[in-house]
């Protein structure tokens, strides 16, 4: 998710004028970025911090 929503970034002027309406494009440039930025740092948490060990059933 983090990895789509950075590469939609440089596109979304583009893509507004061709009208295409993705998720990146309603949140806008800014909240794109934040969201792009927030995602990868919670998975990074969740792979850093996570439970260890063998996987559960």
């Amino acid at each position: 998710m983090a990895a789509h929503v950075a590469n939609a970034l440089p596109d979304l002027h583009t893509d507004a004028a061709t009208g295409v309406r993705g998720l990146p494009h309603r949140l806008g440039a800014k909240a794109t970025a934040l969201a792009g930025a927030g995602i990868l740092l919670g998975t990074s948490a969740v792979i850093l911090f996570g439970p260890t060990g063998e996987p559960g059933p």
